[in-house]
C-alpha cells in the first residue's frame, strides 16, 4: 500500500458540536459515520460500579472520589441518578463556570446558559454565517465564495455603507442577532426550575460569524434593548473566537486527568 492510500483510510473528518461530536471513516470505498453524545456525568465512585463500568465497556475516568462517564452513556447514567448531563464551556472560568455562551458558527448559532457548569438550557437557531454568505450572493448576483471572503476581510459594523455588498451582509447580520436575542428571551421564559442567580452573569460570544469588527458592540445593544430575566454583567468577545469550542474540550479533559 502506497503512502497516499495510507493517509486516504488512516483520515478522519471530525465534526464537534455543542450536541454530538460525529465523525467520518473511509472503509474501502464505502464511508463509515459515528457520533457520540458531547456530554459527561459524574457518579460517586465504588468497585462495584467500576466493574460494572469495565465489564460492559463504557466510557468512563476515574476522578478524585467520582466516576466520569462521558458519551452517549453519560445521558442513561444521568437519568439514573438523577442529575444533570453537562458540557465543557471554556470561556467561563472566572465566572465559576456560570454564564451565557454563545457560537455563531457556519451553519448555526448555538447558546448554552451554565449554572456552575451545569446546562440549565441549550438552543440552537438557524441562518448562521453560511446562510448569509448564500442570502447575500443570490441577492447581490455573486458567487457566495466572494461574499465570504468580503465578509471575512473588509467587512466591519461601523459607519455607512455606500457599497451594496455590505449593506447587505449588515442586514443578514442583524436579523441572525435579533433571531438569537428573540430566542433567548423565549427560551427563558419557558424554562422551570431556574436556578436563582445572585449576582450578574456574562455573556461570551464565539464563532467566525462573531468576529467581524463591531459585532460585539451591535449584538450588546440589541441584548440591551431586550427585556430578560436575568442581569447581564457584561458582553464579551472570546480572546479566539474560532478556538473556543476547542479550548472547552481542553479545559475539560484537563480536569479529569
Amino acid at each position: 500500500m502506497t503512502n497516499t492510500n495510507t493517509q486516504a483510510t488512516s483520515a478522519i473528518g471530525l465534526d464537534v458540536g455543542t450536541s454530538r461530536i460525529v465523525t467520518a471513516r473511509r472503509r474501502d470505498k464505502d464511508l463509515q459515520f459515528a457520533k457520540q453524545l458531547n456530554a459527561f456525568v459524574t457518579i460517586p465512585f465504588s468497585k462495584l460500579t467500576q466493574g460494572v463500568l469495565k465489564k460492559e465497556r463504557i466510557p468512563h475516568l476515574l476522578q478524585d472520589s467520582e466516576i466520569v462517564v462521558y458519551g452517549d452513556e453519560s445521558e442513561r447514567f444521568a437519568n439514573l441518578f438523577h442529575k444533570e448531563t453537562r458540557r465543557p464551556m471554556g470561556e467561563m472560568e472566572s465566572s465559576n463556570y456560570t454564564g451565557i455562551g454563545i457560537s455563531f458558527g457556519g451553519g448555526l448559532c448555538n447558546v448554552c446558559l451554565a449554572y456552575l457548569s451545569v446546562p440549565v438550557f441549550s438552543f440552537s437557531t438557524p441562518k448562521s454565517g453560511d446562510f448569509i454568505d448564500s442570502s447575500v450572493a443570490e441577492l447581490r448576483g455573486e458567487p457566495a465564495t466572494r461574499i465570504r471572503t468580503i465578509k471575512e476581510e473588509s467587512f466591519h459594523f461601523n459607519g455607512h455603507f455606500a457599497n451594496k455588498i455590505y449593506d447587505s451582509l449588515a442586514i443578514y447580520y442583524e436579523d441572525m442577532m435579533q433571531a438569537v436575542v428573540a430566542a433567548l428571551k423565549d427560551t427563558f421564559a419557558s424554562v422551570q426550575n431556574m436556578p436563582k442567580l445572585s449576582r450578574p452573569i456574562p455573556l461570551v460570544l464565539s464563532g467566525g460569524s462573531a468576529m467581524a469588527p463591531g459585532f460585539r458592540d451591535r449584538f450588546e445593544k440589541i441584548l440591551r434593548d431586550t427585556e430578560l430575566p436575568v442581569a447581564i454583567s457584561e458582553v464579551r468577545l472570546a480572546p479566539s473566537p474560532m478556538h473556543s469550542t476547542a479550548r472547552g474540550a481542553l479545559v475539560a479533559a484537563l480536569s479529569d486527568m
